[in-house]
């Protein structure tokens, strides 16, 4: 434990506050820990928290759950029709969140099928294990098909051990095979998708070294653009009634009036913070 403690806190410190820690690493550190003592793990973890896992290591896990958006996609290409299902019952893929921060060390309990996964992981993309994840659903697809419920669904990918129907060797060659055949790139452009703070999908491997560039935008204000991207898509598919002309109208009127009162509130605040006056109506509103 003092060791694991130690390892922890000095890859911390050596970046000057550019990683931080995140629930999740220290069970990523543990296995490293233990197959190749501390010295040798202290570099390795270096490596990954600026490199495979950097994601994870920012101020903030957005830039996850912004990866997570690809699960659906990758879980389509694996199986269309389980990815069909899990699209028609609204499941958000948070489910996959642990698959990706822990590198499935806090889900499975076997310790050389553990090894086996970071083995892979250590080899190839950054986002591994997502496909992964996605391999493991496919080989228990009867059992994910019977959820009625969402949440009953959720659950059980949540408590699903990966490894119940293939090894973990197993599933290592299934999700090369479908990463092949699906890259990250491929699937991000078929589905138009807006990943701009995340690292992992820009990661190329060069002259045998991962190249790890930064992202485009990592400002709040993309993130947000993200988050109403995403609000827009669910708005659309809102149940409306009426014939589909009329629901796209209603869907066009819903958003340009957002839009003009999210208009008029930028405009007041501008004006607020240009005047000098604390008595002014828009210096009011801007305190409020």
């Amino acid at each position: 434990r003092q060791e694991l403690k130690r390892l922890l806190n000095a890859v911390v410190v050596k970046h000057g506050g550019a990683v931080y820690y995140y629930q999740g690493l220290h069970d990523v550190a543990s296995i490293l820990l233990l197959v190749a003592g501390e010295l040798p793990a202290f570099d390795m973890l270096c490596r990954l928290t600026t490199g495979h896992l950097r994601d994870a290591t920012r101020p903030s896990l957005d830039p996850v759950l912004e990866l997570l958006g690809l699960m659906g996609p990758i879980v389509e290409a694996a199986d269309a029709e389980l990815g069909t299902f899990l699209s028609k019952q609204g499941l958000m893929p948070f489910y996959a969140l642990s698959w990706f921060i822990t590198w499935f060390s806090h889900d499975l309990s076997d310790f050389n099928e553990v090894c086996r996964l970071f083995d892979l992981f250590l080899a190839t993309h950054p986002l591994m294990p997502l496909y992964v994840g996605a391999a493991a659903m496919k080989t228990q697809r009867r059992q994910l098909l019977a959820a009625e419920e969402m949440p009953v669904l959720h659950s059980k990918l949540v408590n699903m051990t990966i490894t119940r129907r293939a090894t973990a060797d197993q599933l290592a060659v299934q999700a090369i095979e479908l990463f092949k055949q699906s890259p990250p790139h491929q699937l991000i452009a078929s589905r138009s998708l807006l990943l701009q703070q995340s690292v992992a999908p820009r990661v190329q491997l060069r002259g045998g070294v991962w190249h790890y560039p930064e992202p485009r935008h990592s400002g709040k204000g993309q993130w947000t653009q993200q988050r109403l991207q995403s609000l827009l898509q669910h708005v659309v598919k809102l149940p409306l009634p009426g014939t589909p002309a009329q629901r796209k109208k209603i869907v066009v009127a819903s958003l340009t009036g957002v839009l003009g009162s999210l208009y008029v509130v930028a405009m007041c605040l501008f004006m607020a913070k240009g005047n000098t006056s604390s008595n002014s109506p828009f210096a009011m509103l801007y305190k409020l």
